[in-house]
């Protein structure tokens, strides 16, 4: 498990990753946190993250997974909170070293490039 700091919000989601930081769409398993046995899955949709300024993928770190910079806080975990209901202050507070300049960029990072895709 990612973060399994004490006082973390009931609902709170911590997410694994794929490894490959090459892969472009990626399947999430998320474990929620507060019941210890509960797992989801959720896809986020097919992003270079590597174009991100506040993303990171560096081997041997959180197994090469998107994290964000300086932080060892995957993207996903992001995206399946924010699935759950949670809005954006509530998910900074629950993850030490995440910044709400930080979710946003990635927010608009995410709706840019789905903007931009060619539909299909």
């Amino acid at each position: 498990m990612l973060d399994s700091s004490p006082g973390r919000s009931p609902g709170h989601h911590a997410a694994e990753q794929s490894s490959s930081p090459r892969q472009r769409a990626t399947d999430f398993v998320v474990r929620d946190d507060a019941r210890g046995q509960s797992y989801n899955r959720c896809r986020i949709m097919p992003l270079d993250w590597s174009q991100c300024a506040a993303l990171e993928s560096v081997p041997g770190k959180v197994s090469g997974s998107w994290v964000f910079r300086g932080t060892r806080i995957p993207v996903a975990a992001v995206f399946a909170n924010l699935e759950d209901g949670f809005n954006i202050d509530q998910i900074v507070e629950m993850f030490e070293g995440l910044t709400r300049d930080q979710v946003k960029s990635v927010l608009e990072f995410a709706a840019h490039t789905l903007e931009a895709s060619p539909a299909g």
